[in-house]
């Protein structure tokens, strides 16, 4: 959802604290199974009532990120693991491994799927904030030569 100018409130929060807040909103929304769309619009009008001018936020499977601006600054959030995922997964872990075990398949799939969901997120993450390291050393190996 893009958003030119939101309705900002009279009292304005730092970007961080309401980029924070907004993205908390965003988080839970997904967990309890909103849709896309009313993630996006939930979210902005969080936003809007905290204090930005403009919203940019993007969900995708298991993620949210968001962009806010108030003014000339900007600042944007993801977050860094999908908590509500782990969580939902070492609980279906517990569940499978405990010693009287009540693993149905549906058990067992859901703590699977919410174990690949938090492994792939925290692997995309892990590459994400190697690969500007690594062109950066990279560019410095080539300067010195």
């Amino acid at each position: 959802m893009k958003t030119e100018l939101l309705q900002p409130a009279l009292g304005r929060e730092s970007l961080e604290e309401i980029a924070m807040v907004a993205l908390e909103f965003g988080r839970l929304l997904m967990e309890t199974g909103a849709s896309a769309r009313n993630v996006e619009e939930i979210t902005g009008q969080v936003a809007a009532g905290l204090g930005a001018e403009r919203m940019d936020a993007r969900v995708g499977y298991a993620s949210l990120t968001i962009t806010l601006g108030i003014g000339h600054d900007w600042i944007g959030c993801i977050p860094m693991l999908p908590g509500g995922f782990a969580t939902k997964a070492i609980l279906g872990l517990f569940a499978i491994t405990a010693q009287h075990p009540i693993a149905t398949n549906e058990t067992v799939i859901t703590a699977v799927d919410n174990s690949l969901r938090v492994m792939f997120t925290g692997g995309a993450l892990g590459i994400g904030l190697a690969i500007p390291a690594l062109f950066l050393r990279m560019r410095r190996d080539e300067v010195r030569c």
